[in-house]
């Protein structure tokens, strides 16, 4: 095998796995997506942000999901605090 061919195979590997790459980010953007859709209900299980004033057993209102997945939720006490799926605990109660 020359030299050639050995970046030539080096191109291809690259290629393919720059393809999967793309692939999973869809896959987990679609699971993102699926964790809760604008409109549902959900209610906190828990989270590890410092900052906020919710309490597991808080409810809300989904407003959007972003394209980084983020459940950007409408809280009953008036908070705006929104939801990192996997990171953050919640349900969806719908």
């Amino acid at each position: 095998m020359g030299y050639r061919d050995i970046v030539r195979h080096q191109q291809m590997t690259g290629r393919i796995a720059r393809e999967m790459e793309k692939k999973e980010r869809e896959m987990e953007k679609r699971e993102r997506k699926a964790a809760a859709e604008p409109g549902d209900r959900v209610r906190l299980l828990g989270t590890d942000d410092i900052f906020t004033q919710l309490r597991p057993g808080d409810e809300g209102t989904v407003r959007f999901v972003d394209d980084l997945g983020t459940v950007h939720v409408d809280w009953d006490n008036g908070s705006g605090l929104g939801l990192v799926p996997f990171h953050d605990k919640f349900q969806v109660i719908r």
